[in-house]
């Protein structure tokens, strides 16, 4: 389930974004589930920050997405969290950087 990457698209497109992210994400969980899968890396972004009013961004940093893409990666986010809370699910989310 390959995603789209592009914040500047997802404002051109916010619907594609917004589908592709967290529908192709419930469809992965509702697959782990049918074969028994019990872990998760999750490869999310950094544009869950949004614009941080401090530097450097670490992991207590509010997350305040400002596009289509990271509030779609966000939104993919909360529904991992969420499922893995009463599931059993192992989940590792990493959120990349670009430099």
């Amino acid at each position: 389930f390959a995603a789209v990457a592009y914040v500047g698209e997802s404002m051109d497109e916010p619907l594609r974004y917004y589908h592709n992210i967290t529908s192709n994400t419930l469809t992965v969980l509702e697959t782990m589930v049918r074969h028994n899968v019990s872990k998760l890396i999750y490869s999310s972004t950094c544009a869950t920050y949004g614009e941080p009013k401090t530097m450097p961004i670490t992991e207590e940093t509010p997350q305040a997405p400002i596009n289509p893409y990271g509030k779609a990666k966000k939104m993919a986010e909360d529904i991992i969290i969420d499922y893995a809370k009463n599931s059993g699910l192992a989940v590792m989310i990493l959120r990349y950087f670009n430099v």
